[in-house]
């Protein structure tokens, strides 16, 4: 993404005009585009300055992109939540902090959150995969109830069309 466009983003987000559900769509907005791209781990790219002096870049994990965006949807419109939404994403949470305990029980070093790949031994690194595939999943599935509890609530609505 272009940080020019984000900060555009931001400031449309955050006007002052905007109703709570126009801010809703444009954070839907932006998970469609996170969602649409191809989702993968981040890592740290080496290039080269005109100066010849070598720099690292790091080109950000969009998978953790994604579920950042889908858990401050969840986060943004949980004063709305309904009763099954409520009972869904106290769900969510308890099945996130399971796979997380469950992964962190099973690694060689002994930590109480999730770290970059380089802080774990080889053996750890595809358990942290399929971590982060399982997560990525369980992300998806909130993102669905959440969008269902929007078009139940007529959020999803624009004009005379649904989103």
């Amino acid at each position: 993404m272009n940080p020019d466009n984000e900060k555009t983003d931001d400031a449309v987000m955050f006007s002052k005009t905007s109703s709570f559900k126009e801010i809703t769509m444009l954070h839907l907005t932006r998970i469609t585009k996170l969602s649409s791209c191809e989702l993968r781990g981040g890592y740290y790219s080496v290039f080269t300055t005109k100066s010849g002096e070598e720099k690292e870049y790091y080109v950000e994990d969009s998978r953790e992109a994604l579920e950042n965006a889908i858990y401050c949807l969840a986060q943004l419109t949980i004063s709305r939540f309904t009763e099954k939404m409520r009972k869904n994403f106290d769900e969510f949470e308890k099945t996130r902090e399971t796979l997380k305990q469950n992964f962190l029980d099973k690694t060689s070093i002994n930590e109480t959150e999730v770290l970059g790949e380089s802080y774990y031994e080889e053996r750890d690194k595809i358990l942290l995969e399929e971590y982060k595939i399982k997560k990525l999943n369980l992300y998806k599935k909130l993102f669905t109830q959440l969008v269902m509890m929007l078009a139940a609530k007529n959020y999803l609505e624009v004009g005379e069309e649904m989103f």
